[in-house]
């Protein structure tokens, strides 16, 4: 039996899965999205009014507001919208449908971070569309899609690769760059050994040289896995301007 990924997604708002680095005491287990999250953020252009579309629960409004950003959040999930007015109560956070949405204003920057994957392919148009409507003249649209370089999951209709991600907003949208984001090869693997040989060693991170075991991960999640190879990455992000 096919269960509609919809479906899936929306179970596991069941918790703020996103924002589980703050409730751990081993913040490493979620270092790839806290990475990816503050890369996507150099990608937006300062004092710009940005909405996040398919917000969740909200954790990249959580730091978008810490940065200062004036944004807004829309999710058509209750409870992913209640874990995100939960999290940021001084938010504009809208529970409605693409479709219903009409604000009083365009925006200088719509964010669609993991969200397209989840959309049927026979209605990607209209949602695309939908999108354009928000956006102002010359507007950013910033996008993060899994990669084709990673197995298709249950909750995911499709991933991309860059020609399927290009081609997905070119009727409204021309590419301005494309970021292959965390190496999917060996690299990625000996990063997770080291993510997992840290966890006992956790609890002694501020004594030397324990604190260099954490430094060293750092550097070499920027300097070996942040940044992929074009064909060997498990997400892309791209940067969009509106036509």
């Amino acid at each position: 039996m096919n269960i509609n990924p919809g479906i899936i997604q929306e179970e596991e708002y069941n918790f703020p899965y996103h924002y589980s680095d703050l409730f751990s005491n081993y913040k490493y287990n979620f270092w790839a999205y806290i990475k990816k999250n503050e890369l996507i953020i150099k990608c937006i252009p300062p004092s710009k009014r940005v909405l996040d579309l398919g917000c969740g629960d909200g954790r990249l409004l959580y730091e978008l507001r810490k940065k200062g950003f004036n944004v807004d959040g829309l999710d058509y999930s209750k409870k992913a919208i209640a874990f995100a007015k939960a999290f940021n109560p001084q938010l504009k956070i809208y529970c409605k449908k693409l479709s219903n949405f009409n604000p009083p204003y365009k925006y200088e920057v719509v964010t669609l971070i993991d969200v397209i994957e989840h959309i049927n392919p026979h209605e990607i148009c209209s949602f695309v569309n939908g999108i354009s409507q928000l956006v102002s003249k010359k507007g950013y649209l910033i996008v993060s899609v899994p990669s084709k370089d990673v197995p298709t999951i249950k909750k995911h209709f499709q991933h991309f690769d860059r020609d399927l991600l290009v081609s997905t907003f070119e009727s409204h949208f021309v590419n301005k760059k494309i970021i292959s984001f965390c190496d999917n090869g060996w690299n990625y693997r000996i990063y997770k050994i080291l993510r997992g040989f840290g966890i006992p060693l956790y609890a002694f991170r501020n004594f030397y040289p324990f604190s260099l075991y954490f430094v060293l991960f750092e550097r070499y999640f920027e300097k070996k896995v942040m940044c992929a190879p074009s064909g060997k990455c498990r997400n892309l992000i791209g940067i969009f301007i509106k036509k």
